[in-house]
């Protein structure tokens, strides 16, 4: 888990959706906006796994490679796991996030 300090509330999730931009590829949508300290959220809808174990899983393996690569970046993100990522290899999560990270 992210520290507080890491994390998106609710409030800021409005304002990203309000006035972010969006960027999408096959395994994630992330809305983001410039800020000086880097803020993350992930979410995951039921419609793409519906055990809650699951859900909690994919986003324990987005949240540890965001972990490792959150001092590079300074924007609020959030990101939405589109399709199923749990059997996917680390590697190929790791490239797929720097991507889509980096395309702003």
């Amino acid at each position: 888990m992210l520290p507080k300090t890491k994390r998106l509330g609710s409030k800021d999730i409005t304002k990203l959706y309000k006035g972010g931009k969006r960027v999408n590829n096959a395994l994630f949508s992330v809305l983001y906006k410039a800020s000086p300290i880097s803020k993350f959220s992930v979410s995951v809808s039921k419609k793409i796994y519906k055990n809650a174990i699951d859900r909690n899983t994919a986003k324990r393996k987005v949240l540890a490679i965001i972990k490792d690569i959150s001092p590079a970046i300074s924007a609020e993100y959030s990101i939405s796991i589109r399709t199923k990522i749990n059997d996917l290899p680390h590697q190929v999560l790791v490239k797929e996030i720097k991507n889509i990270l980096c395309q702003k």
